[in-house]
């Protein structure tokens, strides 16, 4: 009954960068779902990484609407936080 929030966690390897790791990526928001635990994904930036939810240079533009620039990771992301959760509420 403790309330707990995942401040930060990456869709890459440790480093911030290289591909999305999808079978892990899933595999961990499927645990956070499942058990009901809010989180916030790292990076929320234009860093010239893997982790970064925007392509580099997004953040100097000032539009930030559809996905073009968006980065793998930030597609992954956007994909799965508009994707009801299916657990059981009980």
């Amino acid at each position: 009954r403790l309330p707990l929030f995942v401040t930060e966690f990456g869709t890459v390897t440790y480093t911030g960068d290289g591909a999305v790791d999808t079978a892990s990526s899933t595999a961990w928001l499927d645990l956070l779902d499942r058990l009901k635990i809010s989180y916030a994904n790292w990076t929320y930036s234009d860093a010239s990484e893997g982790s970064a939810a925007f392509r580099p240079g997004t953040c100097a533009g000032g539009s930030y609407a559809g996905t073009a620039v968006l980065t793998d990771s930030g597609n992954f992301m956007r994909n799965r936080i508009r994707t009801p959760d299916n657990f059981p509420t009980s």
